[in-house]
């Protein structure tokens, strides 16, 4: 009867393991649940803001051949005429200061009712777009403008980088499929040429 008393600790062994991997496959699952539902909140806070989503929008246009430039150059008189006071002159002589920038023209863009400057162009044969409006349309975006006066504003928009910075009196956005430090580093370097 000895084999029985001997069997019954290994039997019981293994029931506690199999109890104990449950237990841990349960906890990983509720882990990962959580994780499920506050991760999307975080990014939803990221690519769930409303000019977020309109520049991704109006980039993603000019990316798919929907839009092109207006023009090149400086701004032609017929194109101030055609706007009648809804065109900030100023917006459009902000311009990247990079030499691997190559603008490719600029046009005017409405987003989430406000007109905005946008600069359509290249970093390395990627195509980037580089809006700028005035510092006041911030009273729009409540939670950007608070972001925006301690820091560089970074999101990840899949699959592009966004970034909004202050200059001057004005905000500057840029995106494109280009890594974070390039992004940051072209908004950075967005100055007024006159």
């Amino acid at each position: 009867n000895i084999e029985a008393k001997i069997g019954k600790p290994r039997i019981w062994r293994r029931l506690t393991q199999r109890l104990a991997l449950v237990k841990g496959g349960i906890l990983a699952g509720i882990i990962a649940g959580i994780g499920a539902m506050v991760l999307p909140s975080f990014q939803a806070d990221a690519a769930g803001s409303p000019l977020i989503k309109a520049v991704r929008e109006c980039h993603q246009a000019y990316l798919n051949g929907i839009v092109t430039a207006d023009y090149q150059g400086s701004i032609p008189t017929n194109f101030v005429q055609r706007l009648k006071g809804r065109l900030d002159k100023r917006a459009f002589k902000y311009l990247p200061e990079v030499p691997e920038f190559k603008s490719q023209g600029s046009r005017l863009c409405t987003i989430k009712g406000m007109d905005v400057a946008w600069r359509l162009g290249k970093l390395n044969s990627r195509s980037i777009s580089v809006i700028v409006f005035s510092e006041a349309e911030l009273e729009r975006f409540p939670h950007l403008k608070e972001k925006l006066k301690k820091e560089i504003l970074c999101r990840r928009v899949n699959p592009f980088e966004f970034v909004a910075h202050r200059v001057d009196d004005y905000v500057v956005c840029v995106i494109g499929n280009i890594n974070r430090k390039k992004a940051r580093s072209l908004a950075k370097a967005v100055r007024l040429k006159f």
